[in-house]
């Protein structure tokens, strides 16, 4: 099972982000509503959003379930 844990750092949140889309792009699979409900709950962090978005549109085009 996968969680999104945000940490303090910017760039821990940006590469967990990251890892989360290419495991729904490598995989096809995640427990989706999870992660993303996760991802979302960062998108008012400015430092971040890009890797949200990145990461959401992967999920999106990418994950079976």
């Amino acid at each position: 099972m996968l969680v999104f844990y945000p940490r303090k750092n910017p760039s821990v949140r940006r590469v967990a982000a990251t890892c989360l889309g290419h495991v729904a792009r490598i995989h096809g699979r995640l427990e989706k509503d999870k992660v993303v409900k996760k991802l979302r709950l960062h998108m008012s962090d400015h430092e971040s959003i890009g890797s949200m978005e990145g990461a959401l549109d992967d999920i999106e085009m990418f994950a079976k379930r």
